[in-house]
């Protein structure tokens, strides 16, 4: 994604749509339009307030529709963070190796492990009972693999148990039907797919008891206190509903992703081994994600100077960013401390150009010599 910003001059190449998106035009105007023209308090009787509940409820309408519930079972909520931490207050959670801190740093109980692709391994589930929650990605924030979320839910169900699913980074990137996957309860945030930070939705199948997140007010159904973000919600409604009828570009963008991955082996694959991370086949991987091991480079290196050159990456997950020890996900699917540092994420957007790959692969090139370890 090319920017209009600049960095010393430079084009910004934007790698890093895993870890936020850009919002979109239409999202700022609507957000903008709403403020101006809605910024009553949805609580209230009068005319503004009644129009300002209605824009939450349509956006609650379209949220459903996109993933096929009823719009009861749609409560929002500022991110997928937020949404994660409901889903698991306070209840006997078990979730893989993989998941996001959000995730990982609320399960007290087992942990499933993951194959070299960060499959899970089922055998683990069938340690669940009664009430418990198993917490699952539907895709990998790292390597990007696409987990069974289908069969996972029926193993779930057998122990009549209770499945979470974590779809931040594939919600309006991969079509997502609640019932046909077994999906009891789902957290989305918006700024993954053009919307604004600091929204998003938790989905809770209306069989499935839970308590209220913030006490003190009747909001999201007697179960999130406070005034609700009226223009975010709106902005983020309608960015989901320009989704839904224009298409998910997955063939686009994985194509993209093709030809970046193939630029990089081609120019670089002389300079040092380059290993390919998550699920090898496309069905099973998010089709913007491509992570990738230099052997032998230092990651952060490395990404401080693409930065210097408008290139932005990552080495992993953004919330995990800064942190000294090696990526938990990539330890877990078996690389090296050495290899996992040695790893970068690239996550690409479908306006993403052949000049811009050939930018980044010759980039690469002229500084992975001077990124080895």
């Amino acid at each position: 994604m090319k920017d209009n910003n600049h960095n010393n001059g430079k084009k910004i190449i934007y790698l890093d749509s895993a870890a936020t998106t850009k919002p979109t035009p239409q999202v700022i105007n609507d957000f903008v339009w709403a403020s101006k023209n809605c910024w009553y308090n949805p609580s209230a009787i009068y005319q503004g307030g009644v129009e300002a509940r209605t824009l939450i409820e349509n956006a609650r309408k379209i949220c459903a529709e996109s993933i096929n519930c009823s719009p009861e079972e749609i409560y929002f909520t500022s991110g997928g963070t937020e949404s994660n931490n409901w889903a698991l207050a306070d209840i006997k959670t078990y979730c893989s190796w993989i998941e996001h801190p959000s995730v990982y740093d609320n399960c007290y109980y087992s942990l499933f492990k993951v194959d070299e692709h960060g499959f899970i391994y089922k055998g683990g589930l069938y340690s669940t009972e009664e009430d418990d929650v198993v917490s699952i990605q539907l895709a990998n924030n790292e390597i990007g693999t696409i987990q069974d979320i289908e069969s996972i839910s029926k193993i779930v169900h057998d122990a009549n148990a209770i499945l979470h699913v974590d779809a931040v980074q594939a919600y309006m990137h991969i079509p997502i039907d609640v019932k046909e996957l077994g999906i009891d309860m789902m957290s989305v945030s918006g700024h993954k797919f053009g919307a604004l930070k600091g929204t998003g939705f938790l989905y809770v199948n209306k069989h499935i008891n839970f308590e209220p997140m913030l006490l003190g007010g009747h909001q999201e159904m007697n179960m999130r206190a406070g005034t609700e973000n009226v223009a975010g919600i709106y902005a983020m409604g309608n960015r989901v509903k320009y989704i839904m009828e224009h298409g998910y570009n997955v063939v686009h963008v994985a194509n993209i992703t093709r030809k970046l991955s193939k630029a990089i082996y081609e120019k670089c694959g002389d300079l040092c081994e380059i290993i390919a991370n998550g699920a090898e086949d496309t069905k099973w991987r998010l089709p913007n994600n491509l992570s990738l091991t230099f052997r032998g480079i230092n990651a952060e290196a490395l990404l401080i100077m693409l930065s210097e050159q408008g290139i932005y990456c990552s080495a992993g997950s953004a919330c995990s960013a800064g942190l000294p020890e090696p990526s938990r996900v990539l330890k877990a699917i078996g690389l090296s401390d050495e290899d996992a540092k040695s790893t970068l994420r690239f996550t690409v957007t479908e306006d993403l150009t052949d000049e811009d790959i050939d930018y980044v692969a010759d980039t690469l090139k002229r500084l992975i010599p001077m990124a080895k370890k």
